[in-house]
């Protein structure tokens, strides 16, 4: 499963050019950005299979908050923050062990 949901944190959209682009609705993930990364996390529980794969795409500020969050969500698996190549956090891989 591999989501690019609205992970820009609400105060920030007016700032950014792809603002004027993109409807709010693509963009806004709420007061901290994870509105949507949360309610993800919480229904992946009951879907993602043993050895399943959880791609998320995040701001670059959100690494150790989302990576915090996919730990506690699914204890026991392997949870790696990943970054771009300007070197900035941008994803976090949810791996979740076999059987």
């Amino acid at each position: 499963m591999c989501a690019n949901l609205p992970y820009i944190p609400s105060e920030k959209l007016a700032s950014l050019q792809v603002a004027r682009y993109e409807p709010g609705i693509a963009l806004d993930g709420g007061t901290d950005g994870l509105d949507l990364i949360r309610r993800i996390l919480a229904s992946a529980t009951g879907v993602l299979a043993p050895g399943g794969l959880l791609l998320l795409e995040i701001e670059a500020s959100q690494g150790a908050a989302t990576e915090a969050l996919a730990s506690r969500t699914f204890s026991g698996a392997d949870v790696l923050l990943m970054a771009d190549l300007g070197g900035n956090d941008r994803l976090v891989k949810i791996e979740t062990i076999l059987g």
